[in-house]
């Protein structure tokens, strides 16, 4: 047991002047103290990110009306992300979709009368076409331009 204890006590003298180096920050009185490199990369990466994201705007909600023969929705809107909150406010089965300025999105599933949805997009400066997909809506009207700009 005694041959054991003697072993260990250089061990222990290595590991606690490592946790010393640790704890007084690895000081270099010669030049400057040695920076933790998790901390810099994280700054520098949140400062690339700062400076390299567009500015949008965050999340916008946006209310849509599928009407018979209409779709009552805003004709002009903000660049960024917007949720359609859709409502089915007709008497036959509607669904949504819009397309423009390479994006073309719909709902997953049409609407029945007095039902809602929702869609994510992400929308940038241009003009779009927001309209129903089912049948032969769009030719009887459920058709409109929406103008994105600053």
């Amino acid at each position: 047991m005694e041959r054991n204890s003697k072993k260990s006590i250089p061990a222990l003298a290595g590991v606690l002047m490592m946790s010393l180096l640790v704890a007084t920050g690895c000081r270099n009185e010669e030049g400057p103290q040695v920076s933790d490199p998790l901390t810099t990369d994280t700054a520098a990466l949140t400062t690339a990110q700062a400076t390299a994201t567009p500015e949008v705007s965050m999340g916008a909600t946006v209310a849509v009306a599928l009407e018979d023969n209409r779709i009552a929705v805003s004709p002009a809107l903000p660049p960024g992300a917007v949720v359609f909150t859709i409502a089915n406010t007709g008497t036959e089965q509607h669904s949504f979709a819009i397309e423009g300025e390479e994006i073309a999105r719909s709902l997953q599933s049409p609407l029945d009368a007095g039902t809602s949805g929702s869609l994510d997009v992400i929308l940038r400066v241009g003009i779009y076409t927001a309209f129903c997909p089912l049948l032969d809506h769009r030719d009887k009207g459920e058709a409109v331009s929406i103008e994105v700009g600053p």
